[in-house]
């Protein structure tokens, strides 16, 4: 049954930076916009460069604090905090009584996620994250309680959330708005490898380290390495153990740290290769399609949403998950077959042509959220 068409619409976000969930939101509340008879509003805890990204596309942005369930705060319960935890509550409540759908974008805000079951309008939850073992079991059942139909990145999330009936889940790839422009480029003396993405052992960068270790020093010093991204936690002292590890492996000639760009085309431009060593599955991977847009080869993990963008051997290459000499294998095989590196970024640029389209993702998201198109 087609529901009646939402007059205000809330949307609710965990940060205001610009990673692949930020990118997310604001592709949203474009394809929003194309439906000019609803009020948008979005609820951030926090100001950040997100915020002037957004600004032409809604019409109230509320900066209040928002309870966010963090699973490294989880673990040292930093996040039990029962009078702000009230105070949150009462904030969202107020919200959604105000708005006739509501948009929760990534599952861990937790505030919102509790008042769900209790609100009658249009609900959705936008899942860009993976869970495993037991906090999936969590998640699922957090999930199904709310009621809410889920809007999936990808299959392997959708298939994820298994409590969840299929009615109430739909598939929708995510698109990027970064601006990208496909230059041809051959491998000159020294291939460019490139590592973009939050500074996390999630991300996998020791995994290109010891990956490195692997290979003979005449191999070794024909790579030129960035590793480009920021800590979410700079008291982490994962960052580091990654700059230890460099020296202690005499790896400073060939590895090179850059902070995160808002702008990181250039960054696409100048690599050869784009390396996704995540040591847990990707619920989709935005870096694998910016390289894409970019027509650059891939180096991934066989695993999680990388099966669905990466084809081995036709626009990147698969490698054992958890594995530095698997992904070892994967540089070598490149290294002998630098052909094959133009080739691969051709073949995914026109993949990222045809499968995230824009135009298509628009269309797909008013279908799910059962908007009519405005005038």
């Amino acid at each position: 049954m087609k529901l009646p068409t939402p007059h205000k619409i809330l949307i609710v976000h965990q940060g205001a930076e610009l990673y692949g969930s930020d990118q997310m939101l604001q592709c949203m509340l474009m394809a929003l916009r194309q439906h000019n008879q609803s009020h948008v509003t979005v609820h951030i805890p926090t100001t950040g460069p997100l915020i002037e990204r957004i600004k032409p596309y809604t019409d109230d942005i509320i900066i209040k604090p928002i309870s966010i369930l963090r699973l490294n705060s989880l673990k040292s319960l930093k996040w039990l905090n029962l009078k702000q935890f009230a105070v949150n509550l009462r904030t969202a409540w107020q919200q959604l009584k105000r708005h006739d759908m509501v948009i929760l974008n990534t599952t861990v805000i937790l505030s919102y996620m509790l008042l769900l079951p209790f609100y009658r309008g249009q609900k959705y939850i936008y899942v860009h994250e993976l869970t495993l073992g037991f906090m999936r079991l969590v998640f699922n059942l957090m999930l199904f309680l709310t009621g809410a139909e889920l809007i999936c990145n990808s299959q392997v999330t959708a298939d994820a959330y298994s409590l969840i009936p299929s009615r109430r889940k739909h598939l929708l790839y995510n698109i990027s708005l970064r601006q990208t422009t496909a230059t041809e480029k051959q491998m000159a003396d020294k291939m460019h490898i490139l590592l973009i993405g939050r500074i996390s052992r999630r991300k996998g960068q020791h995994i290109l380290l010891d990956a490195l270790q692997y290979l003979p020093p005449e191999k070794l010093q024909r790579l030129d390495v960035r590793i480009v991204g920021d800590m979410y936690d700079p008291r982490n002292p994962y960052l580091q153990r990654l700059k230890d590890q460099i020296a202690r492996e005499n790896l400073s000639d060939v590895v090179s740290f850059f902070p995160f760009d808002h702008d990181p085309a250039h960054f696409y431009q100048w690599a050869d290769l784009v390396v996704i060593p995540s040591t847990l599955p990707e619920s989709f991977g935005l870096v694998a399609l910016e390289a894409l847009q970019h027509g650059r080869a891939i180096l991934a993990n066989k695993s999680g949403a990388m099966l669905e963008i990466i084809t081995h051997g036709q626009n990147g290459y698969l490698a054992k998950p958890n594995s530095p000499a698997d992904l070892a294998n994967g540089i070598v095989y490149y290294l002998n077959n630098p052909e094959k590196l133009p080739l691969h970024g051709q073949n995914g640029l026109m993949q990222a042509k045809q499968r995230f389209d824009i135009i298509a993702y628009n269309t797909r998201l008013s279908d799910i959220l059962n908007l009519k198109q405005a005038a």
